[in-house]
């Protein structure tokens, strides 16, 4: 089972307008009635992406002005009737490969894939990347220095990932979906013992039905015999 966590990307129509000046993407200013569309932002840990998933209804995708970086994720719909708006900055700190975006377009959900390079672990607030990848603003000055710390727990000057960290985070992810699973599963055991029961209980009262059942009728077959041996008697 791969672990995945969503996040709420929601940006308010007063947040568009004022970040819209700084991006290249844009032709244009932000139209009026501007919409942000309907979207999902997953991380898979496992594959080590991000997918955006964008509810387009009847939109073609020649309208589509599509523009993730490195660090944020951009669609805008101006130059179609219906106008929408979609940025905002990627959560965690993560940084992608825009250059190995993988995009579909399928019926209204256009979905983009995007390899992760870098990533905060929350559990221990580190930052951890891709090997060889060096985050975007960051000077040689400081790629330098960090040659110097080879050591240390955190990332390397080569970007490599600490094991031990990614370990961590994995041994953490794994206690998690085992308290889940062994949650899940006491709750099962319990349905299944309340159904068991249930089942017990209707059979005991199906067979003191019985019980009563053959007893009035052996009853009633002895009353019977008595009357029978009664009315011989009285024939005589």
């Amino acid at each position: 089972m791969e672990y995945t966590e969503d996040y709420d990307t929601n940006i308010t129509a007063n947040e568009n307008e004022e970040i819209h000046q700084d991006n290249p993407a844009l032709s244009q200013p932000v139209p009026p009635n501007t919409e942000t569309p309907n979207h999902s932002f997953r991380i898979r840990f496992k594959s080590r992406h991000i997918i955006i998933r964008v509810r387009l209804p009847l939109v073609p995708d020649k309208f589509v002005n599509l523009w993730p970086t490195n660090t944020e994720f951009y669609l805008d719909t101006f130059k179609y009737t219906k106008k929408y708006l979609l940025r905002f900055p990627y959560p965690r700190q993560i940084q992608v490969n825009a250059d190995e975006a993988q995009v579909e377009f399928v019926g209204e959900y256009l979905t983009v894939t995007l390899p992760i390079l870098q990533i905060r672990d929350d559990f221990n607030n580190k930052i951890l990347r891709k090997k060889g990848y060096k985050p975007e603003g960051k000077s040689k000055e400081k790629s330098d220095s960090k040659k110097k710390k080879k050591k240390q727990k955190t990332t390397a000057d080569d970007g490599s990932i600490d094991k031990k960290a990614m370990l961590s985070l994995v041994e953490s992810i794994n206690d998690a979906e085992d308290q889940k699973l062994e949650a899940k599963l006491q709750k099962e055991k319990e349905r299944v013992n309340f159904i068991q029961q249930r089942i017990q209980e209707k059979q005991e009262r199906k067979r003191k039905r019985q019980e009563l059942r053959s007893k009035s009728l052996e009853e009633l077959k002895s009353s019977m015999k008595r009357e029978k041996k009664s009315s011989k008697r009285k024939n005589k």
